[in-house]
């Protein structure tokens, strides 16, 4: 997955485990300013709304280099200028749709501008039904036959005829059940999905009904932005405030935490392919990896070592669930290494959500047996959720993974 990593001024990509595969676009890579939006063209080439710079830049596919002649980095990946503050982006087959403060801004995969739908008032007028009422569109979305475009000015979902570009309506807290407050992010497969920045949830609505479906929040969405939507259901959420993504399965369980330390990220993008895993004789080709490590002698790679929750002995996913008890609750932690390397397992905790804000009787405790394996202790007896990063390391590099250890609460007298 690739994402837009706003305040840091790159693009970084990510494995399908969550696992850093490295810096795509580097920082200010080509003229790069604040990156708020990526996504892939037909052409297979990225590209990328540059909030700052008021302009849409396109990046080699397979590289992350700028598409230009070579002749002047900071210009050489700009292909659309003079934009007025772009922010979200979709494409409708080879025309790319652009919400900006201007209104949705048009272009052909050439880079020409092809026009404007839906002019901006800037001026909040409710549920209007006219195209230029848009108050700051923060993003855009096709789905069958229509355009949605996130209204965040007017707090609601306004959506269009893809193909003519008349105004069809739209959908807010006023007229339907769910909310959608400050909407932040739009993206569709089968169901239309919208992001609440303020309201940190995710919404996933029936099309073209406009019902809700599910809505999804925690504390791992805060301020929710861009997102994307795998071909397995899962919906990859960027939640600037908490500086990670959030992979959410279609039951609506966060599976996966990817990075702690995003700096103000805006938006993801699943991608046409992931990052190329590193080929023999290749190593550090393709960037720094989640699993970093020093490579000994020419073209030499070293297996980082495995890291796994156990509970009853058996493999445990990202999110651990952990029965009541009146003392500590436990877990395992295991970590092996091909090359049969010492490994040392540390922890950090990351976040901290119990049940009404109570503090723990004990906080999360790790123990390293110093033979690959420890014990991870939370306090069992106030149910909540912590967030931790769990890192083994040998001597020539890391692997670290994130897990959420969940404490149901205490069952009452039958």
């Amino acid at each position: 997955m690739y994402v837009a990593n706003t305040d840091a001024r790159e693009i970084r990509t990510y494995l399908p485990d969550g696992t850093s595969s490295g810096t795509f676009v580097a920082a200010g890579g080509g003229g790069l300013g604040r990156p708020w939006s990526v996504v892939f063209g037909s052409d297979g080439h990225l590209y990328v709304s540059d909030h700052s710079g008021s302009a849409i830049r396109r990046y080699n596919g397979s590289t992350g280099l700028p598409m230009g002649s070579g002749s002047d980095a900071a210009t050489d990946s700009l292909w659309a200028r003079t934009l007025s503050r772009p922010y979200g982006m979709a494409w409708n087959g080879e025309t790319l749709h652009v919400a900006t403060y201007g209104g949705i801004e048009r272009f052909s995969l050439a880079g020409t501008s092809l026009g404007t739908f839906g002019q901006a008032s800037r001026t909040p007028t409710g549920d209007a039904p006219a195209a230029a009422s848009l108050a700051y569109p923060y993003d855009v979305a096709f789905g069958g036959d229509r355009m949605y475009v996130a209204d965040r000015g007017n707090d609601r979902i306004a959506y269009y005829s893809a193909s003519t570009g008349k105004y069809l309506g739209a959908v807010s807290s006023r007229t339907s059940a769910f909310t959608t407050v400050e909407p932040s992010g739009l993206a569709w497969r089968g169901s239309l999905y919208q992001s609440g920045g303020d309201a940190g949830q995710v919404n996933r609505i029936a099309t073209p009904a406009l019902t809700l479906e599910r809505s999804f929040s925690g504390t791992h969405i805060d301020e929710p932005f861009g997102m994307d939507v795998a071909h397995d259901g899962s919906v990859y959420v960027a939640s600037k405030d908490t500086g990670r993504v959030a992979v959410i399965s279609a039951a609506g369980v966060v599976t996966r935490l990817v990075s702690s330390s995003l700096d103000d990220p805006r938006d993801v993008a699943v991608g046409p392919r992931y990052a190329p895993a590193l080929t023999p004789g290749a190593a550090g080709a393709a960037g720094a990896s989640g699993a970093a490590g020093a490579a000994g002698g020419q073209g030499a790679q070293n297996s980082e070592p495995e890291l796994e929750v156990l509970v009853g002995g058996r493999p445990a996913g990202p999110v651990v669930d952990l029965a009541a008890s009146t003392g500590t609750a436990g877990v395992s932690v295991r970590a092996t290494d091909a090359e049969g390397n010492a490994v040392s397992i540390s922890m950090a905790v990351l976040e901290t959500a119990l049940a009404g804000g109570a503090t723990p009787a004990s906080p999360p405790a790790l123990t390293d047996h110093g033979n690959g394996t420890a014990t991870l202790t939370v306090d069992g007896s106030t149910p909540g959720e912590y967030l931790v990063e769990l890192s083994a390391s040998d001597a020539h590099g890391e692997e670290w993974d994130t897990y959420i250890i969940r404490v149901a609460p205490a069952a009452g007298p039958s």
